[in-house]
């Protein structure tokens, strides 16, 4: 919320058609297909920041999809940011989120999953802006943050709030509002549907390139929760990791000196 996102749904529906638009800007999206809905989402211990009861959406990689319209459909040459939290061990290509729909592509969108688990961003108008993937996978059965921007010529892939990927391209493609958006497939018929298989909560749109400091953030933030982290020099010159979940790296001190006690919640380096 504190990044104004233009569309926020977090498929936390246990039931009905609607997947509802926490972003206040009205932009429900219809559930289609086959979706399980209500089933567990990233959670604690493993991931901090979410409730304990946090729900998901199961897409079944042959027909589940949700569809947005063209309310949350992006605009011309402006950044822009995307994200999602997936879950998924399929060998399947399928689509996060997309803005592309059977009337056009050309001022297209799309964040998807190849068949090897790697991620693929695409922006396309008069022309290719980025058409890209990184070599990191998802498909391991665990919960991954991943998220995608474009900064003017600048493209970038995140996982798990690290830059996983990038491309730069001399020419920035204009987007097209009058086509739909879509989570969990390709609805153009040239896409053959490309469906989601697995688990997807939290996706959001962002009409600005959040910083690779931000995008960080929204990881740590769901992985740690609002603990923050405490750096601190023990005998012996090491400094303790304090994180409250996940593996302990301690580091050694190399002529630091400590003279104040900060707790920073806005930067995570």
């Amino acid at each position: 919320a504190q990044d104004s996102p233009a569309a926020y749904w977090p498929l936390n529906e246990t039931s009905g058609t609607d997947a509802l638009d926490y972003s206040g800007a009205g932009h429900t999206g219809t559930n289609n297909g086959g979706i399980t809905q209500g089933v567990p989402g990233p959670r604690p211990p493993t991931y901090a920041g979410f409730d304990s009861g946090k729900m998901a959406y199961q897409f079944d990689g042959f027909s589940g999809n949700v569809a947005c319209g063209t309310g949350p459909s992006l605009s011309g040459t402006n950044d822009f940011t995307i994200e999602a939290w997936v879950n998924t061990a399929g060998t399947t290509a399928g689509q996060i989120l997309q803005q592309r729909d059977p009337n056009g592509f050309n001022g297209e969108y799309m964040l998807s999953m190849n068949l090897d688990g790697t991620i693929h961003w695409t922006v396309y108008g008069g022309g290719y802006q980025f058409d890209f993937s990184t070599s990191k996978k998802v498909n391991d059965g665990a919960w991954h943050y991943v998220a995608a921007a474009r900064a003017g010529t600048l493209g970038v892939i995140y996982i798990d709030g690290t830059a996983a990927a990038s491309q730069t391209s001399a020419t920035i493609a204009s987007l097209d509002p009058t086509i739909s958006t879509f989570i969990g497939a390709d609805m153009r018929p040239a896409g053959g549907g490309n469906y989601f298989n697995g688990q997807m909560s939290d996706v959001a749109i962002y009409k600005t390139a959040l910083s690779a400091a931000r995008i960080a953030y929204h990881f740590y933030i769901g992985q740690q929760g609002s603990t923050p982290v405490v750096l601190q020099i023990v005998p012996g010159g090491y400094i303790v990791d304090s994180k409250p979940s996940g593996t302990l790296y301690p580091g050694r001190n190399n002529g630091a000196s400590w003279t104040a006690s900060v707790t920073d919640t806005l930067q995570v380096t």
